[in-house]
């Protein structure tokens, strides 16, 4: 190796991050319409939405530095109001139909008062988890994904 292609070995070098972070940008704004399509199914076969309406809440993130790839609820959305004239974050609905939630008014003590055996657990809606079960489908999308930034950092030693 003479000093020529050392220079060049060390340029390469010096702008691997950059091409590094360029790649991983690019991957993972590949990568966002995946994972809400995954989401967007797992919510049809857990809860139905036949409306679309808590598909419609979902939205997919990239970091504002390109280091990852999300979906989640969307930031300062509210349901619609109901017949009590309440709104809620869309964000607060999804975490009760995912994780579950008590049905209104029934408190451990009015359970126990109607001599409900299992006053901690009764009275409460059965969460749905489509998080969760979301979750294989998502971790092949994150190899794929980390695969995508390394074949680019390759390509780019090998091409220059």
């Amino acid at each position: 190796m003479d000093a020529s292609e050392l220079d060049k070995l060390i340029e390469k070098l010096d702008r691997s991050p950059e091409v590094l972070r360029e790649a991983r940008r690019t991957a993972f704004e590949a990568a966002a319409p995946r994972l809400k399509a995954v989401l967007d199914r797992k919510i049809v076969s857990t809860i139905g939405d036949s409306r679309g309406k808590v598909r419609s809440w979902q939205d997919q993130f990239v970091g504002s530095k390109g280091g990852y790839a999300a979906v989640r609820p969307q930031r300062d959305a509210f349901t619609e109001p109901t017949p009590g004239g309440h709104t809620y974050a869309v964000g607060y609905v999804t975490n009760a139909i995912n994780s579950g939630h008590r049905y209104p008014g029934q408190g451990s003590r009015t359970l126990a008062r109607e001599g409900k055996k299992d006053k901690f657990t009764g009275g409460r809606v059965e969460g749905r988890y489509f998080y969760e079960y979301a979750q294989p489908s998502v971790e092949a999308i994150a190899r794929e994904t980390a695969q995508q930034v390394v074949d680019g950092l390759v390509k780019f030693m090998e091409d220059g």
